[in-house]
């Protein structure tokens, strides 16, 4: 497994970052420097930029040599940045690259010396490059007024991210030496109307930095600027494996004019618009891929949503008349357990039923019973047994000729609480003989003593 598949997304971002700020092609080179700073990619590049300028000067001026020699306007197309050769020209030139160093490095000593470490800009301080891009356009208002180019807020670094992402050129101007060295160029240049509306319509990001701090040094160097105001033009051109990558392909260095500056910018905005407007073409075929694949997800989501609502809605619904049918299976359960032990109960109290006392008996009652089936049933009760007995009687009666069933002398459901489902009503005048209580005696009841005509009213009738 390759060291990038290692990377945590974050980290592959920084990385692709520091690559295009140090055209550093090698994964496993920059993976390893990124390492060796903690991922800090402001201190990674400044360490770079530290052993480029220490041990590669002569290479940086062989490479210089190579190239057309810069004109008065400063014109030469660079990589970020331009990667270090070696050519016996650079012996010509030594004298001139050491004193260069000598001065670089004693600036970056000094600045070391005198500049707070918490004024140093670190890639896990978004908000602390923030701060410093927002302090830029603050002491430029204070120093030249508000009308100025719409500056990016945040790092060299984030700039050229967002320029790389949305395929837009990134213009990079650099001053030093203080705001009255600069004040006729930002005055006079800078607050150009027609140099703001220009870059605007051309939706170019503009990036500003100030080379006395930190993030100025750093972008300074690796432009490999060296005269100030410095103009520096960023676009994506083609590289040898095909990737286009972000290159400088336009600088301006010392003062200049709005009318230099947007002559100069629009010769390479046409030199480089087929490619750039390849690169946007692309950038938008990957953007409408990207919006296909989150449409075609969401319509995926969407879909997995419904199915999942219409299983929940199914489940439910089986649940629904699985618990329906238990409950009507729990319910017919209850109800034939009730009418089985009703059965047993009668026929319990068929054994327990005193039996009818002769007509030579005194003390009794004469009771005729009019049936539900319209039968006609004349019984005898003794006086001092209990109306509950006639209320037994009735309730048997249809069991009473079939007497196939053993008798027993306890209760065989003991749990069982019998309910009457009618009433004995007299009825002339009509009375209800209630059921009061057990204990009430047959001769203690004036509707039932010493004789009677009943009628048995079903109760769920009634109901």
């Amino acid at each position: 497994m390759s060291t990038s598949d290692s990377l945590t997304s974050e980290q592959e971002e920084i990385l692709l970052n520091f690559q295009a700020v140090t055209d550093i092609n090698d994964v496993e080179k920059a993976v390893t420097m990124l390492r060796q700073n903690n991922w800090n990619i402001e201190t990674a590049v400044r360490v770079f930029l530290d052993d480029e300028s220490q041990g590669s000067n002569v290479q940086e001026e062989s490479s210089t040599s190579r190239n057309k020699p810069e004109t008065s306007s400063g014109t030469r197309h660079n990589d970020i940045p331009a990667p270090p050769g070696v050519s016996i020209a650079s012996l010509v030139s030594f004298p001139v690259t050491l004193v260069w160093g000598v001065l670089g490095g004693l600036f970056t000593l000094l600045y070391s010396l005198f500049v707070p470490a918490n004024r140093t800009v670190t890639q896990g301080g978004a908000g602390n490059s923030r701060s410093i891009a927002l302090k830029f356009i603050q002491e430029f208002e204070e120093n030249y007024g508000g009308v100025r180019p719409e500056f990016f807020v945040g790092g060299y670094s984030e700039a050229l991210s967002r320029a790389k992402r949305d395929v837009k050129y990134l213009l990079v101007i650099l001053l030093s030496e203080g705001p009255e060295n600069n004040r006729t160029f930002c005055q006079n240049t800078l607050s150009s109307e027609r140099l703001i509306n220009f870059l605007r319509e051309q939706e170019v990001i503009v990036w500003g930095g100030d080379t006395r701090g930190p993030d100025g040094y750093q972008v300074s160097t690796a432009l490999q600027a060296r005269t100030y105001p410095f103009v520096g033009l960023i676009g994506l051109q083609s590289a040898p494996n095909g990737v286009p990558k972000m290159t400088l392909i336009e600088k301006i260095q010392g003062q200049t004019t709005p009318d230099v500056i947007i002559q100069r910018l629009t010769i390479q905005f046409q030199r480089t618009s087929t490619e750039l407007q390849r690169a946007k073409s692309e950038h938008q075929e990957r953007q409408e891929s990207r919006s296909i694949r989150e449409q075609q997800d969401e319509a995926y989501r969407q879909s997995l949503l419904a199915d999942q609502e219409k299983e929940r809605k199914a489940r439910e619904e089986r649940e629904r008349v699985e618990k329906e049918r238990s409950e009507v299976e729990r319910i017919e359960k209850a109800r034939a357990k009730l009418e089985a032990d009703r059965l047993k109960y009668r026929q319990y109290l068929i054994t327990v039923l005193p039996n009818e006392p002769s007509t030579e008996e005194p003390n009794t009652a004469r009771l005729s019973f009019k049936m539900p089936s319209g039968e006609r049933v004349v019984r005898r009760f003794r006086g001092d047994e209990k109306v509950e007995d006639v209320y037994a009687f009735v309730d048997t009666y249809s069991l009473s000729a079939d007497r196939d069933f053993e008798a027993v002398s306890q209760n065989p459901v003991p749990d069982y609480v019998h309910e009457y489902t009618f009433h004995l009503v007299s009825p002339f005048p009509r009375t209800v003989v209630e059921l009061s209580s057990k204990d009430l005696k047959i001769r203690d009841v004036p509707a039932l003593w010493p004789s009677a005509n009943l009628l048995i009213e079903d109760l769920d009738l009634e109901d």
